[in-house]
């Protein structure tokens, strides 16, 4: 298993960060740590998790689920932990 920041930008709105945590859940990726922008009345919002998966392609199917949200506007990933 190895850690990664990943960002998602989504709409916001209610239950967004849910429906992010279950795809995440559903991909059987780990949410360690998760953080977000203050500006709640803002259109869209970056969603920072920083999750475990066991390799590569585990994360490349988590970021293709994601990828396929509907709320999600853009999904990446961001520097590695060290």
């Amino acid at each position: 298993m190895f850690e990664t920041r990943i960002i998602v930008t989504v709409n916001n709105g209610k239950g967004v960060l849910a429906r992010i945590a279950a795809d995440l859940a559903r991909s059987e990726a780990d949410i360690t740590h998760v953080d977000m922008d203050d500006e709640t009345a803002l259109d869209t919002i970056d969603l920072r998790f920083v999750i475990a998966v066991r390799d590569q392609a585990h994360l490349e199917a988590a970021l293709r689920n994601l990828r396929r949200t509907p709320a999600g506007l853009r999904v990446s990933r961001s520097m590695p932990l060290n």
